[in-house]
Order: structure tokens, then C-alpha cells, then sequence
């Protein structure tokens, strides 16, 4: 029996260019070298068109390479897809121009229905990247413009109907920079799962960081730093952020 690929650290891709840095290049962007020719080359070939035959011809030629029981995706120009495979696209999902959806063996799954708005980054691709620990965003989800979600270490588990204002981010992982006895691009690097309940919204240029869970309706304000859990119902906001207030129910009238 082989034994594993040795995990892959940050300090690997800080060398100088080399036939190995060229592999690790590579399979950062795809599971083997065929499947980089082919996904970088529909990617060629039809990132570029705008308007609607640009959709429809990325929709056809994308869908056959995203992962299993994808649906067919409505995609902007000029938007990167690493890893495809190992992304898996609900119906009705948006991704807009400039977007940068980025997997590994750390899976990227978006529900059905969700918005990945302008320039939005969404990546696995961190040191020693872990099966079952990337991002999974729910039905209805919508992300703002230059958001950041980073996982591959922990998992980020986003409910139902969240929002994420623009420039928000989402970090699973940091380094051990308590271990002074090497170079910060030698430290381990370690993930902790962050949980967004159902209908929550993160407002823009927030932070949520590793290892922590957010209620159903909660609310982050604009700017907030999260470190700790926040319970359902409850507005936090400023560094590190603390409750401010409360969400009080109520229906909201039909127009």
C-alpha cells in the first residue's frame, strides 16, 4: 500500500522556481495534468464571451467538469474555476465576473439558488488541506462583492438564506506563531469549523474567524471582528465584537 503524500505547507510554494514548484503549481489548480489541460482549456475558450451566448455556452461547457449532481451555472466572464471537480453547483446558482472559486480535495459546494457576487474569493487551497473541511453554503445564500471565504481546515457551514455583505470574510484557519523557533511560513497551520445559522446577515467588512458559531437571525455589524459564538436573535458588533442588541420578531407587511 502507498504510503500518503506528505502534507503540503505554505514554505513549499516560497522556493525558487523549480520542475517541483511547477508541480505543485499544477496541482493546486487540478486533480492531475489532464484534467488541468482540459479545465484551463474550456476556461480559455469560453471565459472570455459576455452577454447572454457567453452563459449559455459556459453553462454547457463547465457543467460536464463540475462535480457530481451539479447543476448548470450561470457564470460571468473572467471568472476562475480551480479544482472543478471538487466543486459542486446547486440550480439556479450566479457567479459573477471576477470571482475566484478555488478547491481542493477540501470540497467547495454552493446550494441551490446562492449569488456569488463580483470578485468574490472562495478557497480551500490552504497547508495541508483536509477532505470534508471546506465550504458548504446553503440554499439562498448570497455574497458580497470581494467577500472572502477560506477554509480547508475546519469547515465553513453556511445555513439557509444568509447574507454577506461585501469585502465580509470568513477565516477558518491561522497560524501557530507561538512556535518562535522557526520562520512564520514553516508554522503549523491550524483550522478551527466556523457555523452560520439560517438567515443571517454579516454586514460589510466584518471578520469571522475559526472556531466560531452564529445563530439563526443573528446579525454582525459593519466592521465587526467575530471571536466568539453569538447566540440566535443577537446583534454584535464592534473589536472584538459584543452584543449590541437584540432581534425582535415581527411580520413584515406585504407591499
Amino acid at each position: 500500500m502507498p504510503a500518503p503524500p506528505e502534507p503540503e505547507r505554505l514554505a513549499d510554494y516560497m522556493g525558487d522556481a523549480s520542475s517541483r514548484l511547477g508541480g505543485l503549481y499544477m496541482r493546486s489548480r487540478a486533480r492531475n495534468l489532464p484534467r488541468y489541460l482540459l479545465e484551463q482549456g474550456a476556461q480559455a475558450l469560453l471565459g472570455w464571451i459576455p452577454g447572454l451566448p457567453g452563459l449559455g455556452l459556459r453553462a454547457l461547457g463547465y457543467w460536464p467538469l463540475l462535480g457530481r449532481e451539479s447543476g448548470l451555472p450561470f457564470i460571468e466572464p473572467r471568472a476562475e474555476l480551480f479544482q472543478m471537480d471538487a466543486i459542486t453547483v446547486g440550480k439556479n446558482v450566479y457567479i459573477d465576473s471576477g470571482c475566484r472559486i478555488h478547491a481542493t480535495r477540501a470540497e467547495i459546494e454552493l446550494g441551490d439558488n446562492s449569488r456569488i457576487m463580483r470578485n468574490a474569493y472562495l478557497c480551500t487551497c490552504v497547508s495541508n488541506p483536509r477532505r470534508g473541511e471546506g465550504i458548504h453554503i446553503g440554499t439562498g445564500c448570497w455574497v458580497g462583492i470581494d467577500a472572502i471565504i477560506c477554509s480547508g481546515q475546519g469547515g465553513i457551514h453556511l445555513g439557509r438564506n444568509v447574507l454577506i455583505g461585501p469585502r465580509a470574510t470568513l477565516v477558518t484557519g491561522g497560524h501557530d506563531f507561538r512556535c518562535t523557533s522557526m520562520s512564520t511560513l514553516r508554522q503549523e497551520y491550524v483550522g478551527a469549523p466556523i457555523r452560520i445559522g439560517d438567515n443571517v446577515w454579516l454586514g460589510a467588512h466584518s471578520v469571522v474567524l475559526g472556531g466560531v458559531s452564529i445563530g439563526e437571525r443573528a446579525v454582525v455589524a459593519a466592521g465587526a471582528v467575530v471571536t466568539q459564538d453569538v447566540p440566535p436573535l443577537t446583534i454584535v458588533g464592534g473589536v472584538p465584537a459584543k452584543p449590541i442588541g437584540f432581534v425582535t420578531t415581527e411580520e413584515q407587511g406585504g407591499a
